[in-house]
């Protein structure tokens, strides 16, 4: 299990008006706020100051809360991490306002940085978000891997490069050839934490004990249920559409051949950790010698986000 870190998410949010004062300490009490936590590594391997790595990590998590609460009224769902979704706590309309106001803060604090980079990137974050919503809608019962690698890139990497290279850019790191490579490393941190989500979602090593079976319920396959499907007939996916336990599904199947897809399953992810370990060498070679450290600490999150595991 992924443990939790604790960050003053509420430091710069207005308080003079109570009840979105309400909705955000309950919306930021459920989170890990595992992107603020990898903000943190990179800025102390860079040596730069807590205040500009916790401003840092508040911009992440508030882009990650709002794309949560708009990504729920957009998909009309009730339940979010086992409680009830802002939407359905605080009306659409407040749950949507509370969204915006969290993107407005993060702009606010972006620019309190004066950082052009930093800027521009965290724009093109925020227009990923929207671009990755949009295909996802657009892909319901035409999904495939690739097309939801495409969405994985838009909405889940996005937020993870932008926690390796915000740091980068404070310290006035610009290299290209070193955001390319930090890219690469974000993009396959994202692809292996969806695909452990998209495992949760089938009740599959849930020890967060996130709530099953959401993206069926939705008619959405993520990408553990397209493999599932993969070479199936077509009475397979109407049936798996209509599954809401994982029990039904390996009485379907059969243990032994569910055992089979799920190994296999996880050592094509087991090829991304070992990948994205090659381009994390490959980054020594661009820092410098007083940042060496940032290597084993970004080596020990591959593995994290696919087996959610503590360290």
């Amino acid at each position: 299990m992924i443990k939790e870190k604790s960050l003053d998410l509420t430091k710069e949010i207005s308080s003079d008006i109570p009840q979105m004062k309400h909705l955000y300490q309950n919306l930021f009490s459920r989170g890990k706020e595992l992107r603020a936590e990898m903000v943190s590594q990179v800025a102390s391997s860079l040596r730069i100051s807590k205040e500009k790595s916790d401003k840092l990590g508040r911009i992440v998590e508030y882009i990650h809360q709002s794309s949560i609460l708009h990504d729920d009224v957009i998909d009309a769902s009730p339940i979010r991490r086992g409680s009830l979704s802002g939407w359905m706590q605080y009306s659409m309309k407040r749950a949507v306002l509370a969204g915006d106001y969290l993107l407005a803060q993060a702009a606010s604090d972006t620019a309190d940085m004066e950082n052009i980079p930093l800027m521009k990137i965290t724009s093109e974050v925020l227009k990923k978000l929207v671009k990755g919503e949009w295909l996802q809608d657009s892909l319901k019962n035409q999904e495939s891997m690739n097309e939801l690698k495409k969405v994985h890139e838009l909405k889940t990497a996005s937020l993870f490069q932008w926690s390796l290279r915000a740091p980068f850019l404070v310290a006035h790191r610009y290299d290209d050839d070193l955001h390319k490579c930090l890219n690469q490393i974000g993009l396959m941190m994202g692809l292996l934490f969806q695909r452990a989500d998209d495992l949760l979602d089938f009740d599959i090593r849930n020890s967060e004990n996130k709530s099953s079976f959401k993206d069926m319920e939705e008619g959405f396959f993520n990408s553990f249920a397209v493999y599932l499907s993969e070479n199936k007939p077509e009475d397979f996916k109407t049936f798996l559409k209509s599954c809401r336990s994982l029990k039904e599904i390996k009485a379907f199947l059969g243990d032994k051949e569910f055992e089979r897809i799920l190994l296999s399953f996880d050592e094509i992810n087991e090829l991304i950790i070992k990948d994205c370990w090659r381009e994390i060498d490959q980054l020594k070679r661009k820092l410098l010698k007083s940042e060496l450290s940032l290597i084993e600490v970004l080596k020990k999150w591959p593995t994290r986000l696919y087996w959610r595991q503590s360290v």
